[in-house]
């Protein structure tokens, strides 16, 4: 095989001459013709030319009609037709996915977008494997928070007082009904009863609980034996803090453990019902949980507000009550100082039956407030 001339009477091999016979010979001669025309080419090729890339040769034999393209469905043949828009809707999808606020949607949305990335990698003339794996791992991950979202917004029936605890201080602070219960699973929750002039609580004693008034009300005295608040159910209804993002480690819990109390708590009302959790418990569950610290810091937020509300309000009837010692001190009121007490209660919102609790403490009923005198007991 040589690119000159030939001499006179010499054998000539064409590859039109071989392509216009190959009708006449037989199949395997026809691949050995046409395996000797490319050795040929690439003997005559320059010395400085690379041998072309198996994927070159293949497309070049496939042109040559050598090799067929594998026979492929319709719908497989129109994927590979418009396998360019696949990256374009997976990017599309992406950016949707990303402005969702509620991250079910954004990780169905991400599983969705890999998918069509997927199928881009796999339909490129040659497939690209390995972003297609890494797809394929981002898909279980999506996947399994998937399986956790669902599972944490799944019905769960809970009993009375577990559902008015929930509704009163959890649901709030975007905790599920699911992870509340996961915290009296692991906190050891205990549910308890205490009875009228029965003490939760006295200075002194070691904080090794936090506890929760559900019902009845419960009077809280500081460190002088001075009455600080009345806490009834509802916000600040946490009788110390519930949550000290504070406690990372065990160390630091083993020395919250030996803590003491500076305040007593006594039950004031003829049944008081409190859920208490234990510290140590509660806040191993927190730090094993990172997703529930969050809701865990809205909690102790919200009950430290309501704290603050409930001893502004108890400094306002503190401070009405100094005002009617004073007024009615000798026994007699005059019009002018009841004037003044009734502007004052209705300008800060002091309840009526505050005013009368307070009377009555003082020996006076609402009859003899409005008559500007205290009675004698024969006279009543």
């Amino acid at each position: 095989f040589s690119a000159e001339a030939p001499a006179r009477g010499a054998a000539v091999f064409s590859p039109a001459a071989a392509a216009s016979s190959s009708m006449l010979l037989r199949p395997g001669l026809v691949r050995a013709v046409r395996s000797r025309m490319v050795r040929a080419l690439h003997i005559g090729a320059p010395a400085g030319a690379r041998r072309p890339c198996h994927a070159a040769r293949i497309a070049a034999r496939r042109a040559a009609g050598a090799v067929s393209p594998p026979a492929c469905s319709p719908l497989m043949g129109l994927c590979l037709r418009y396998r360019h828009y696949f990256v374009h809707v997976g990017n599309v999808i992406v950016m949707v996915a990303i402005n969702q606020s509620d991250m079910l949607s954004l990780r169905a949305m991400s599983i969705v977008a890999t998918s069509f990335g997927i199928a881009y990698n796999l339909l490129q003339p040659v497939p690209l494997v390995a972003p297609a794996a890494w797809g394929l791992v981002f898909i279980s991950i999506h996947a399994y928070n998937i399986v956790s979202l669902l599972r944490e917004r799944q019905h769960i029936s809970m009993c009375p007082h577990e559902e008015q605890v929930y509704e009163l201080t959890f649901m709030s602070s975007g905790i599920t009904p699911r992870q509340f219960r996961d915290i009296l699973a692991n906190a050891n929750a205990r549910w308890r009863d205490f009875s009228k002039g029965e003490w939760l609580c006295q200075k002194g004693d070691p904080v090794r609980e936090v506890a929760f008034v559900r019902e009845g009300k419960v009077r809280i005295f500081g460190p002088s034996g001075d009455v600080l608040r009345d806490v009834e159910p509802g916000r600040g209804a946490w009788l110390s803090d519930f949550y000290d993002p504070k406690l990372r480690t065990e160390e630091e819990l083993a020395k919250a453990q030996e803590r003491v109390s500076c305040m007593s708590a006594q039950c004031v009302a003829p049944v008081c019902r409190v859920l208490t959790l234990s510290t140590r418990d509660l806040h191993q569950h927190f730090m094993a949980n990172p997703r529930l610290e969050v809701g865990a810091a809205r909690v102790e937020i919200d009950d430290l507000w309501g704290k603050v509300s409930s001893l502004r309000s108890s400094q306002k009837t503190t401070a009405y009550r100094q005002m009617l010692i004073v007024a009615t001190g000798d026994g007699v009121l005059c019009p002018s100082e009841r004037e003044a007490l009734d502007a004052w209660r209705e300008r800060h919102k002091i309840p009526e039956k505050e005013h009368d609790r307070i009377l009555t403490g003082l020996g006076w009923s609402a009859e003899d407030y409005k008559l500007g005198k205290q009675r004698t007991g024969e006279t009543k």
